[in-house]
């Protein structure tokens, strides 16, 4: 008798050999966070590009590849974001907590203009 949870376990196993190639692809990444961490201390994230495939390894989908490469990053304390499906921005900051909030990673504020300054600027233009 077929059971459901038979079913699913054999997807996740099919799914997790066609995983296996990303192990390769994770010590790339690993080895690349490394090399960018030492030699440009100053520029605190790396961009990589997901292969189409790896030799030896089963084919898989790119998209289930990049979503499984996200997951194993995040996990590990990276913020990674995907760029034209085909790269990851990967970035090691450091994660400031606001009172048990993360803070926004772009840190906004709006300028106060002062008044002059803009009659200023419109003068300069209609010259």
């Amino acid at each position: 008798m077929l059971k459901a949870r038979d079913v699913i376990q054999e997807q996740e196993n099919q799914r997790e050999r066609r995983m296996s190639a990303m192990r390769p692809v994770l010590s790339q990444i690993y080895a690349q966070i490394k090399k960018q961490a030492i030699h440009s201390t100053d520029v605190p994230y790396t961009i990589f590009e997901v292969p189409k495939f790896v030799f030896g390894y089963p084919l898989f989908k790119i998209a289930e590849a990049r979503e499984y490469l996200i997951n194993v990053l995040s996990e590990s304390g990276f913020a990674v974001w995907p760029v034209n499906n085909d790269y990851l921005l990967i970035s090691w900051t450091k994660q400031q907590m606001n009172r048990g909030r993360p803070s926004l990673l772009t840190n906004y504020r709006p300028m106060p203009y002062d008044p002059l300054t803009l009659a200023s600027m419109n003068m300069n233009m209609n010259n």
